[in-house]
């Protein structure tokens, strides 16, 4: 069977802070290669992901997509490959135009990552501006053919009820947005790979025998391993992905969130999700087609 590519960085650098992510803790060395992903080598991961299953591809791994002068062009290869294109950003360097430009290039499903957007330097109400811009251009470009998931990282003795108190400060906040809240994995814990006794078989990138492609072309086995630990070969030194080059699982034996793909990756990225299927009904670009 061959590798489903599930991600493809984009980007891989941040500008958010997020004391979870290993990148937003600084615990990540310099990046070595493409920082943005070139088209040389987003040409040859969409030519190897063809060989898989996979039905989504994911544009973010460990920076912000937006941060990508091209992020409107991506989208749209990726879509003409055949896939799904989704990506999650804290929408602080997000504006009106890129907005427009990944719509009309076809984005199936934007994640909003809030609190992400607040460790950063922007202000929140340009953060809410940006998103009630990407509400109203979804409902122009799209007939709605986008799905929007607005979240949150519940930080330490953050409740619901008090982030949204403390949003509520902003202008521009819209008591009627939805907004996704969720305890954040404990991405941080894997930097010293301590060994838990967990199995590498036991989780779904093993089991579907699926991988990252970082924005320099290295290839990675899961989205937690952020690290490159798991490092074995580049794109552009191979013809095709084989499993042995996934086999460098040691940061595995000290994952307690590997149970978290039992649901998506089989169900929402191997295959269309009926959550996208459903909003992808209503999408005007379709029409265009």
């Amino acid at each position: 069977m061959n590798p489903n590519i599930v991600i493809i960085e984009t980007v891989g650098i941040c500008n958010a802070h997020c004391k979870y992510c290993p990148q937003g803790a600084g615990l990540l060395s310099k990046p070595t290669g493409d920082i943005f992903i070139s088209e040389k080598t987003l040409s040859k991961a969409l030519e190897l992901a063809k060989l898989g299953v996979n039905e989504v591809i994911y544009l973010h791994h460990r920076g912000e997509p937006f941060l990508h002068p091209n992020i409107g062009d991506i989208v749209r290869q990726v879509r003409e490959a055949g896939f799904l294109a989704c990506f999650s950003s804290n929408f602080a360097c997000a504006n009106s135009n890129k907005i427009k430009e990944v719509l009309l290039a076809g984005i199936t499903q934007i994640e909003v990552h809030l609190s992400g957007g607040l460790t950063t330097k922007t202000p929140v109400d340009k953060i809410f501006k940006n998103i009630l811009a990407l509400f109203k251009l979804n409902k122009e470009l799209r007939n709605n053919g986008c799905r929007i998931d607005i979240n949150y990282a519940l930080g330490e003795n953050e409740t619901n009820n008090s982030v949204i108190r403390k949003l509520s400060d902003s202008i521009y906040f819209d008591e009627n947005m939805p907004i996704r809240f969720f305890e954040p994995h404990n991405w941080v814990s894997l930097f010293r790979m301590k060994d838990l006794s967990i199995d590498p078989k036991m989780c779904q990138w093993y089991k579907t025998n699926s991988c990252c492609v970082l924005s320099n072309g290295d290839i990675a086995i899961c989205c937690l391993d952020q690290f490159g630990y798991s490092v074995i070969n580049n794109i552009h030194q191979i013809e095709q992905i084989d499993q042995l080059m996934l086999t460098k699982r040691k940061i595995c034996v000290g994952c307690s969130q590997y149970d978290w793909f039992d649901d998506w990756l089989p169900n929402e990225v191997l295959t269309t999700p009926n959550y996208l299927k459903e909003v992808m009904k209503y999408d005007s670009l379709n029409e265009q087609a």
